[in-house]
């Protein structure tokens, strides 16, 4: 187990170190992103990024308070699911009522890099690409069909 000041600043460095790994990378649309904090210009979903001794993901979250709206948005997805496989290689998880350790309930799409430990520098190039691969792949679909999604509001 690591101290706490030790897992803040390993993780600190770590996504500094992706943020300038991905900086010259741009959106599909073209303009310049900031892949760690990717707006979706939807109050309600959510984007993230986690890395830890297990493993790293990228989460898509929708985390609407109304639960009908979540509903509706992660059914959006749902529909498009074909769409979104189809663009990238990256194996995604669909969860419709995702239960978070703080116990709340969302919904989730996301895509997992097993056995990535954030505390093996020698394998943040890995996870590097992986985040790399898995925001590229949701940005494309996210150019395209975002304009569904703002309807929903």
């Amino acid at each position: 187990m690591y101290d706490r000041e030790t897992v803040k600043n390993t993780k600190k460095l770590f996504y500094t170190s992706f943020g300038k790994y991905i900086s010259r990378e741009r959106s599909s649309s073209g303009l310049k992103v900031k892949w760690i904090n990717y707006e979706t210009g939807i109050k309600s979903i959510f984007v993230r990024l986690d890395a830890n001794q297990k493993n790293a993901k990228v989460c898509i979250d929708i985390q609407h308070k109304d639960s009908d709206i979540r509903e509706l948005h992660y059914e959006q997805f749902i529909q498009l699911k074909k769409v979104f496989s189809s663009l990238s290689d990256v194996n995604w998880t669909w969860e419709e009522n995702y239960t978070h350790d703080n116990s709340t309930t969302f919904s989730r799409i996301s895509s997992t890099l097993p056995n990535f430990n954030i505390y093996d520098k020698s394998q943040w190039k890995t996870a590097f690409e992986f985040y790399k691969k898995s925001l590229n792949h949701f940005d494309v679909f996210w150019c395209e069909f975002k304009e569904l999604f703002l309807q929903l509001q």
